[in-house]
């Protein structure tokens, strides 16, 4: 805990040099560091990066399929499962129900796929 206030007093200090420094020195420090992210852009271009940060990355809102490759994401554990886990679901639900008309809302929504 007392590296987390000494962050936030660097921070407050608004000398960005001295809270890059004390940054700097809690990432690549021991002990391993824990990243909570929600489920957005970043945490693609976070979990990729996290090699050289030595960190553990906990996302409860990514459903991208591509962040399923454990061999590209080791350390990337999530709470929400992936976009594609429901599709079996709605599809024998839609067999089912033959004769019923179905709406389909979409929100188009950009998946990382990166290489």
């Amino acid at each position: 805990m007392a590296t987390i206030s000494w962050l936030l007093f660097a921070f407050k200090q608004c000398e960005p040099g001295l809270g890059a420094s004390v940054m700097y020195n809690l990432l690549y420090n021991k002990p391993q560091k824990l990243m909570l992210l929600a489920g957005c852009g970043t945490v693609y271009n976070s979990c990729r990066s996290r090699k050289m940060w030595n960190l553990i990355v906990l996302c409860y809102g990514a459903s991208s399929p591509a962040l399923s490759d454990r061999s590209r994401f080791p350390t990337l554990f999530r709470t929400h499962p992936s976009a594609t886990v429901h599709n079996p679901t709605r599809i024998k639900l839609m067999k089912n129900s033959i004769g019923h008309e179905w709406p389909f809302y979409n929100k188009p929504k950009k998946f990382y796929i990166g290489k």
